[in-house]
């Protein structure tokens, strides 16, 4: 299901084909963008910012680490919403809250690197861009700014304001 394109105008990442294994067929411009965020008491926070159909899952699925190429990405967790959202979306890792479930708090594994995207159950075809984070990476986020997955190798999470988070989700949905 989660597959890395780069999005020219954008240079951030969305899903296509299903590289991972977990195919989905062919797909248009993304839903929106994914992000992850840290706040001040280290809480991490899953961002989407849909501007393209809707979504009402978080997916968390493991990196590709390890795994043949006919092997499908393990699935860490799924959170489903009460209802599908636009606009400015976001899951508190530490306290989903009642409109999500399940309602308990997530944890990442040590040395691990991990997807998360968003996508719809219905309705909608297009899931949002995933970021790709690693409990290395999550350890370096400071608070304020959405960290997206910009560069070819997926290496690196690069910060950005709420406003070019928005501004660049618009643009990659464009």
């Amino acid at each position: 299901m989660l597959n890395k394109c780069l999005l020219a105008a954008t240079s951030l990442l969305f899903i296509v084909t299903g590289a991972c294994g977990n195919s989905v067929g062919e797909v248009g411009p993304p839903a929106g963008l994914t992000g992850i965020s840290v706040t001040e008491d280290g809480s991490y926070v899953i961002d989407a910012y849909v501007c393209r159909d809707k979504i009402d899952t978080v997916q968390i699925v493991r990196d590709r680490q390890g795994l043949d190429e006919s092997d499908e990405n393990p699935i860490v967790r799924t959170d489903q919403s009460a209802e599908p959202m636009t606009g400015r979306v976001t899951l508190s890792l530490a306290n989903p809250g009642s409109d999500w479930s399940p309602s308990t708090p997530t944890a990442f594994e040590p040395g691990k690197g991990y997807i998360v995207s968003g996508a719809a159950t219905e309705g909608a075809d297009n899931e949002t861009s995933q970021v790709n984070i690693t409990t290395r990476s999550l350890e370096q986020l400071k608070p304020g700014p959405v960290y997206t997955t910009d560069d070819p190798t997926n290496s690196k999470l690069t910060p950005h304001s709420p406003a070019e988070f928005e501004d660049n989700a618009e643009k990659a949905c464009a």
